[in-house]
C-alpha cells in the first residue's frame, strides 16, 4: 500500500480505516498462507520419501520369504524322498525278519 493510497484512505474517517485493517490482514493472511503451505509441501515430500523406504524394505522383505519359501520346498521334498526310501527300507527287512504264521 503506497502513501497517497494510506492518505486517502485516512481522510475516509471509519470506513478509512476498516478498509486498512482489511488490507494489513490480508496481507498477512497471504504470508501466513505462504508459510503454511511451504509446511505442507516439506511435510508431503517428507512423507514420499518415507512410504517409499517403506515400500522397497517390505519389497526386500517380501523377495527375502520368497526365497526361504522356496528354499524350504526343495528341502521338503528332499526329505520327502528320503523318509520314503525309509519307509519302504524298513518294510522290507521287517518282512524278511518276521516269521510268517503258516511256515
Amino acid at each position: 500500500m503506497t502513501a497517497e493510497t494510506f492518505t486517502s484512505l485516512v481522510n475516509l474517517g471509519a470506513a478509512g480505516a476498516v478498509i486498512i485493517v482489511v488490507i494489513i490482514f490480508l496481507k498477512f493472511q497471504e504470508k501466513r498462507e505462504a508459510a503454511w503451505q511451504s509446511f505442507f509441501n516439506t511435510l508431503s515430500a517428507a512423507n514420499e520419501l518415507d512410504n517409499r523406504r517403506v515400500c522397497e524394505a517390505l519389497d526386500r522383505v517380501v523377495m527375502a520369504v520368497n526365497i526361504i519359501s522356496t528354499d524350504l520346498r526343495v528341502h521338503d521334498d528332499k526329505v520327502g524322498d528320503r523318509i520314503a526310501a525309509i519307509q519302504t527300507s524298513a518294510r522290507r527287512s521287517a518282512s524278511k525278519t518276521v516269521p510268517r504264521p503258516d511256515a
